[in-house]
């Protein structure tokens, strides 16, 4: 049988591709996914990526696999050949088998070249995820060979092509209809089955990145139906004039087809139960790869840095481990030393346990040192407290004999009852505080650690305010002592008690000079976060930083999916921060400034929150505040702190009081000479002919803001008609800047924009432009943005890239330089803006606006006056992105696929015609 259904395959593949069948159908292919791929996958920032190609494959393949499986079907049956063909000695079975496995070759070419191509092509321009590309080209051939075989089914009951053609056609867009239009009204037990059958959410599965065994058995149990059945009513052909009668041949085949889709819905529903689907996340095949710049900087370090990771059983997530020890290995890899950069140990092991504790200790030696005097001062500060405690309990009892022979109401007495009362409590609560403290020297359940430089700060503190205790005591007795009105039992205790409380509070203080001046504990972070959990220790011999589990945590929306967001390139923003904090040992610091009632630091329903931007901003170390002007003072800062203004959400003509007191801390911002990051929007005062505070802030800072215009485009909706849209996509200016530099080929995003120029640099200021929107043919400069449609008087067409974006540097008169950065867009750092995304399915987002968070990070870390830790925030690199890309190269490429491959292909079909016509 099979040497039978290869001869039949061999002749069917010589039907196809000796004529334009084949050609003509891998012209339509090769058309559809090379235009989808110029117009909605060639774009620069992009994610470099195939579902949206193969998704329109997967429609193409609906289109065309019929085509291939009607043709020599239906001529034989016209043609009379097919009786010919059954009274052969190859059995039906072999016969449809042959003429399918004809058509899955044709198949194969198709997704070869369709597919292929576009790929070929990301492949060039970026680092398509190669396992996430073969799980959707396979969706697409399964779904084809759905298609195919369903074409051999309705072939074998016409003897017309075209009925044959539009009947397979129509019957699946009829099922794809009724599924969307009936299961939504169901019960959603009965919804869930008619979602399970639909072919399309089935495919989803694949171009998501996921290969589910419950999927790829639907679409074959659905093609062995369709070929069971076809094999069925095509044998009847071979009884004809038999002595069976009509009746029980349709009656046999009305069983066998009931009973080969009896079949086909038992299996693919059995292998949809959850314990017999196996799912694999084909995407992340790729191995990650770091950053230029963070693998520069990795090459460059000297020996003695490492990372430990502690990971616990039961810790982080599997598949979030594995990116991480991928990105380690990569941090590996990058180092230029001998020297293993990197180790993982797990103590929940009996092993991992012992190396734990040796690490511990080692850790200990390299980053507290000797730790003596630490021991020695606090050794101090309890003897003296215990000393204390003997001291309050001996002096209260003598202080109880003075107290009696004082009258009741005597003001003296009350004073002496209360000092009485405090050495009482002293005396009593020593003990306890002394056995915690020894505890806390010992270790502590919530620390991994014993707490040196708490246990120093708890001593010092405590003896610190009994030191002024017994100070203001000694005081009023120095006054009692001295006045000649006083009872002459208190003027006694003056005299006897004066020296002794000399003698212990200058004992404390000299204990708290000795506690104060002890560094501080570089292991107090990672103590308390290795006890609750595990994470990645960064050390050099200059410094330690801990990354803590929680700062790699599952979203809610990511739990369970097999699918999983690709967290590495944060895992490796976290690392790259890290090392790069330590390098230059500065603490930079944001605050949010702003006019709210409400915290910017708080998630908000209408996105209109700076949550993103403060992630992303900590994740590079940098630390972030707020000030909401109308609840708070301004803020006490030290060392590298940039304020970023959050402009109020609305500009009216008269000014109401938020918006006054936010302009008035700008305004004293600006007088201090502060490093401001700047935003401003449209505004409505120079169209009523009123002066714009915004503009003229931005003037001081050495921008040119145009309030009343706003960049637009018009986009043709409609014969006559236009919609204007102000979202639009912001490009980084190339310069010598290194704001520039770091943001280079980042996409970034505004939903509005005006226009911000550079004033003319001299010798007081310095100002670039580092961000516009780039001209386009709908593209204009609307004078009067309240306008909804273009004029002539208001409206000019941009015919150059208009910057929206300056960096500015002034002197002050000590020559000291001030940094500002102004920006055309009072949004554009919240996170409605920054978080917007597209679904790569699954768990997988892909930002649409990147840039924005490198921009955030990138700028706050400039303005700080950091300009060598610039350039690697991370975003963006959630999932391969095409870099720069001109439209000439994207034309060009556009036109391969689109044109050159059809063309090629119906070539090739022309020249077959010829040769065999000429035979």
């Amino acid at each position: 049988m099979m040497g039978d259904l290869l001869t039949i395959a061999r002749r069917e593949c010589a039907a196809l591709f000796l004529t334009p069948t084949v050609w003509g159908a891998l012209a339509i292919f090769a058309f559809v996914t090379g235009v989808i791929t110029g117009i909605a996958v060639l774009v620069p920032g992009a994610p470099a990526e195939l579902r949206t190609v193969a998704a329109a494959a997967g429609w193409a393949m609906l289109l065309t696999a019929p085509a291939l499986s009607l043709r020599p079907t239906t001529e034989e049956r016209r043609t009379g050949f097919w009786e010919v063909l059954a009274t052969s000695p190859a059995s039906v079975g072999s016969i449809v088998g042959g003429r399918y496995l004809a058509g899955m070759i044709a198949l194969i070419l198709l997704c070869l070249v369709g597919l292929g191509g576009p790929y070929a092509v990301l492949e060039s321009l970026a680092r398509p995820d190669l396992g996430e590309a073969l799980c959707a080209s396979s969706g697409v051939l399964l779904a084809g060979s759905m298609y195919l075989a369903s074409g051999l089914f309705f072939g074998s009951i016409s003897s017309s092509a075209a009925v044959a053609y539009l009947a397979t056609f129509f019957s699946w867009l009829m099922v794809l209809i009724s599924i969307r239009s009936i299961a939504p009204v169901l019960p959603s037990a009965q919804a869930d089955m008619l979602f399970a059958a639909d072919p399309v959410r089935r495919l989803e599965g694949f171009l998501n990145g996921e290969f589910d065994s419950s999927n790829v058995l639907y679409f074959i149990c659905i093609t062995a139906g369709f070929l069971a059945t076809a094999a069925v009513i095509q044998s009847t052909e071979a009884e004809r004039g038999s002595h069976r009668g009509a009746i029980a041949i349709r009656l046999r085949v009305m069983l066998g087809v009931i009973g080969a889709f009896t079949l086909v819905v038992g299996i693919a529903a059995a292998a949809h139960a959850p314990f017999a689907r196996i799912s694999v996340d084909a995407t992340k095949s790729r191995a990650w790869v770091l950053n230029e710049q963070t693998k520069r900087l990795v090459s460059e370090l000297p020996d003695g840095w490492r990372a430990t990771w502690i990971a616990p059983t039961g810790g982080l997530d599997k598949a979030v481990a594995g990116q991480l020890d991928e990105v380690l290995d990569a941090f590996t890899s990058a180092h230029s030393t001998d020297q293993p950069p990197h180790e993982k140990i797990d103590p929940t092991t009996a092993s991992g346990a012992m190396r734990y504790s040796q690490w511990l200790e080692d850790l200990v030696t390299r980053k507290r040192g000797p730790v003596q005097d630490m021991h020695d001062a606090v050794a101090a500060g309890l003897k003296e407290l215990e000393t204390l405690a003997q001291y309050a309990s001996n002096e209260s009892a003598r202080l109880t004999l003075v107290i009696d022979q004082l009258p009741t109401e005597s003001p003296d007495r009350k004073y002496i009852e209360q000092v009485r009362g405090s050495l009482t409590a002293l005396a009593s609560g020593i003990p306890v505080l002394t056995q915690t403290i020894r505890a806390m020297q010992v270790g502590r359940p919530d620390r991994a650690l014993a707490d040196y430089s708490e246990t120093a700060e708890v001593i010092a503190a405590n003896n610190r305010d009994w030191a002024m205790q017994l100070g203001s005591f000694s005081n009023w007795l120095v006054r009692r002592g001295a006045d000649d009105g006083s009872p002459a039992v208190v003027r006694e205790l003056s005299q006897r008690a004066r020296p002794e409380l000399g003698v212990r509070t200058r004992a404390l203080l000299r204990t708290v000079d000795a506690l104060d001046v002890l560094p501080s504990d570089p292991l107090q972070e990672i103590s308390a976060g290795l006890a609750i959990g595990g994470g990645v220790v960064v050390e050099s011999p200059n410094g330690i930083v801990f990354l803590p589990d929680s700062a790699l945590a599952i979203n809610a929306a990511d739990q369970g999916a097999t699918v999983r967001f690709d967290r590495r390139y944060r895992m490796e923003q976290l690392i790259d921060g890290a090392i790069r904090s330590i390098l230059d040992d500065q603490k930079p610091e944001v605050i949010f400034v702003h006019a709210e009632d409400r915290s910017m630091l708080v998630s908000a329903a209408d996105g209109f929150d700076c949550t993103a931007m403060s992630d992303a901003c900590r994740a590079a170390r940098i630390s972030v505040r707020e000030w909401r002007i109308t609840a708070e003072p301004r803020p006490i800062v030290t060392g590298r702190t940039v304020w970023m203004i959050i402009p109020t959400r609305t500009v009216a003509v008269e000014r109401d009081a938020r918006e006054r007191a936010l302009l008035e801390a700008i305004g004293g911002l600006v007088t201090a000479g502060e490093p401001l990051f700047y935003s401003l929007g449209p505004s409505l005062r120079p169209l009523a002919g009123r002066s714009d505070p915004w503009s003229e802030i931005a003037t001081t800072l050495g921008a040119r803001a145009i309030s009343d215009a706003v960049i637009v485009d018009d986009i043709p909706v409609a014969e006559g008609r236009t919609e204007r849209r102000t979202k639009m996509d912001v490009s980084v200016i190339p310069s010598d800047n290194p704001l520039a530099q770091a943001l280079d080929q980042q996409r970034l995003g505004f939903s509005v924009a005006i226009p911000v120029t550079a004033m003319e640099s001299s010798i007081a200021i310095s100002s670039q432009s580092v961000l516009a929107a780039r001209e386009g043919p709908s593209r204009s400069i609307e004078r009067d943005w309240r306008r909804r449609t273009p004029d002539p008087r208001s409206t000019k067409l941009m015919t150059e890239p208009t910057s929206v974006a300056v960096a500015t540097t002034r002197r002050d008169p000590t020559s000291k330089s001030l940094r500002a950065i102004i920006v055309g867009s009072p949004s554009w750092m919240v996170s409605s803006v920054v978080d917007s995304a597209r679904s790569l399915g699954g768990g997988r987002d892909a930002l649409l606006n990147p840039g924005n968070r490198e921009f955030a990070v990138n700028g706050v870390l400039w303005l700080a006056g950091l300009d060598q830790r610039l350039g690697n925030s991370g975003s963006g690199r959630e999932s391969p992105r095409i870099g720069a890309l001109s439209v000439r190269k994207r034309l060009e490429f556009t036109s391969g696929l689109a044109l050159g491959m059809p063309a090629a292909s119906l070539m090739i079909g022309l020249i077959i015609s010829m040769w065999r016509s000429r035979k």
